[in-house]
């Protein structure tokens, strides 16, 4: 997945290419009776609404737990963790079917022409996106198909603390803690300051991916860039978050922020990051919000330096 976008101030308030491509097509008639008989541009104004909304929920939800989670009391705590998962679960719902439902309008538009054009049209546009799906919906498996919670878990510093989660599953010596599937072998997790960019980036590439295929088949292609539409609130609201985030996602983090010339959406390298990871002026403590685990759980390392006594991990059965 390579996105390198920089959208204008005065432009971010304008819909997405997607939606606007679709509006052209409003009268358009289609074969829809496999997708609720909803026209594409119905689909999707109700596909990237669910996404707005959950998104915003869990960013809500995230930023109230990150404010209680160490002082509050043990009943505020279990509210609002239970908040926090709920509303991630939603969110990882609702961006994996952002997707289904993207593929779905290019399987309706590939249809108006013959079946052989409609499988060709729809393998390229899925071989495009491929990566951009995989960060969600692999969690979205494991956690409708396999049974998986999400466990909360932050680094906690001398100076500083990085709230996060995990999709949890077995490990391959047996014990349960981060979904080896998911998580890079069951050795790190996701930072709430990476996994909303990252999600953000992800269906922001697939409904730009969805538009540039439409448009190139269906269409006029169109230079402007096009606004965020209904994602321009969260956008924003992700581009304030903070930089700090667990100790392997600093090269790999997507970039999300926002300056007075517009707002930026970039999964590019370049030589310095944006990122960086907790400082660790004396010891670190990997804490885990996890209910009925026992002491064998295992916890990420999430890249943490391996520096004898100088990091511990522990475990917090009620936090």
């Amino acid at each position: 997945m390579q996105l390198d976008l920089v959208i204008p101030t005065k432009e971010i308030g304008k819909p997405l290419p997607i939606s606007a491509f679709l509006e052209t097509h409003r009268e358009t008639d289609f074969d829809a009776a496999a997708h609720g008989h909803r026209h594409p541009l119905a689909l999707h104004n109700i596909a990237i609404e669910s996404v707005r909304a959950s998104l915003e929920d869990a960013l809500a939800s995230c930023q109230a737990y990150a404010q209680v989670a160490a002082e509050a009391t043990e009943l505020e705590r279990s509210s609002a963790k239970k908040r926090v998962i709920e509303d991630l679960e939603r969110a990882i719902r609702f961006g994996t079917q952002y997707f289904e439902d993207c593929r779905s309008i290019a399987f309706l538009f590939g249809e108006t022409k013959s079946a052989g054009f409609r499988e060709r049209f729809v393998g390229r546009y899925d071989r495009t996106v491929a990566s951009a799906r995989q960060f969600l919906a692999v969690q979205e498996n494991e956690i409708k198909h396999k049974q998986a919670r999400i466990r909360l878990v932050r680094a906690v510093s001398a100076v500083e603390e990085v709230h996060g989660y995990f999709v949890d599953g077995v490990n391959k010596e047996g014990a349960l803690g981060p979904n080896p599937i998911v998580h890079d072998g069951g050795k790190t997790a996701y930072s709430f300051n990476r996994a909303f960019r990252q999600m953000l980036v992800c269906v922001m590439f697939t409904s730009r991916a969805l538009a540039s295929a439409l448009q190139g088949e269906f269409g006029e292609v169109r230079t402007d860039i096009g606004g965020l539409g209904p994602l321009e609130k969260i956008a924003c609201s992700i581009a304030q978050l903070g930089y700090t985030v667990f100790w392997d996602e600093v090269p790999i983090c997507p970039v999300v922020t926002q300056t007075q010339h517009g707002l930026k959406l970039s999964t590019a390298k370049t030589g310095k990051s944006h990122f960086r990871a907790p400082s660790c002026p004396g010891s670190v403590t990997v804490e885990l919000a996890g209910d009925g685990m026992t002491r064998s759980f295992s916890l990420p390392y999430m890249g943490l330096p391996a520096e004898p006594g100088k990091h511990r991990r522990r475990f917090a059965k009620h936090r």
